[in-house]
């Protein structure tokens, strides 16, 4: 319990979650009201479910205290703060199921999921370093790599968005073109029923045509 108390209480801990309700709420009042089928507005899907998926630093304290209890210490149980820690755990491993979903009924699966997996490595990194202070006493080259690798994730995420776009082009929805592809579908049997009737009205009259 004194665990968790010190991890939720520092003060690193606390920016990090104002930083994180700021970046939730630009997405769902800014970019998540670009119109359907934008790829600002679809990558804002799969990166807030990225970073909603992306929080297993409360996970990993549930598991910690889980074990302990396994182990026949379940003191820390009778503490707020380890309730408060599984509570998060499931908040953070069910919401990001309705963003998720939400994207993919609007655009393309390959899409997302590779915004949804870039968005939660990159917080997952983010929160092992401020949050669970995993980085602390390396040395300054090993964390200054590990920074460059996040941000050549993040740089990776953005291209991906730009290469997304495209202007002159009609929005790219997964359901819209299942059902130009039906439609399709139907002309083509409707056009080859056609064909084949016209054939066979063809044959029937030169087999009863009169002979000259």
């Amino acid at each position: 319990a004194e665990y968790v108390k010190h991890v939720l209480l520092a003060s690193r801990t606390m920016i990090y979650g104002l930083c994180f309700i700021a970046w939730f709420c630009f997405n769902n009042f800014v970019l998540m009201k670009y119109p359907d089928g934008s790829a600002v507005r679809g990558f804002s899907l799969g990166a807030t479910a990225g970073t909603l998926a992306g929080n297993m630093w409360c996970t990993k304290i549930v598991a910690v205290l889980l074990e302990q209890c396994l182990g026949g210490n379940c003191i820390a149980w009778l503490h707020p703060v380890s309730w408060i820690a599984l509570a998060a755990a499931v908040f953070f491993s069910t919401t990001n199921l309705y963003f998720i979903s939400l994207g993919l009924q609007h655009y393309e699966a390959l899409f997302m999921v590779t915004v949804f997996m870039g968005a939660s490595i990159v917080t997952n990194s983010l929160s092992a370093i401020v949050v669970l202070a995993e980085m602390d006493e390396a040395p300054w080259w090993k964390l200054g790599g590990y920074v460059l690798c996040i941000l050549g994730m993040m740089a990776g995420l953005v291209l991906l968005t730009e290469g997304e776009k495209d202007p002159t082009g009609p929005p790219r929805r997964g359901h819209a073109n299942l059902e130009e592809v039906e439609l399709s579908s139907s002309y083509d049997v409707r056009d080859a029923r056609d064909v084949r009737f016209d054939l066979d009205a063809r044959a029937f009259g030169a087999a009863t045509s009169p002979l000259d």
